[in-house]
């Protein structure tokens, strides 16, 4: 049989093996993600015409990430859509409330407001 030390160096070795694996797993999952988050949006050719009407917009119109279809444009102190990009009156991008967290923001807690 062999001595209790070499069975807890084996044990250490095989430890360090599997945190090793866990970092490399979590710093490729972390920058494909930093990828994802910071690309520009994939946008199909430009058709005007299979765009969604837009009503009247009291505060103005912007056009959506493509750059193709307008959007109604959200008016000063009304709630916005902060992960959607959508702007405000002015070109203003929509805000979110001091205090809100990533997290708040990421699940729908927070709801943005377009400033004043």
């Amino acid at each position: 049989t062999r001595p209790k030390h070499f069975w807890i160096h084996l044990d250490l070795h095989i430890l360090g093996r599997i945190m090793k694996f866990i970092l490399i797993v979590m710093v490729f999952v972390v920058s494909i993600y930093g990828v994802v988050c910071t690309s520009p949006p994939i946008c199909p050719p430009c058709n005007p015409s299979e765009c969604p009407s837009v009503g009247p917009c009291p505060c103005g119109t912007y056009k959506g990430q493509c750059n193709c279809c307008d959007f109604c444009a959200g008016c000063p102190g009304q709630p916005c859509n902060y992960l959607g990009s959508q702007e405000c009156q002015g070109n203003r991008l929509c805000e979110v409330p001091a205090g809100s967290s990533s997290w708040d923001i990421w699940y729908g807690r927070a709801t943005g407001i377009c400033p004043l």
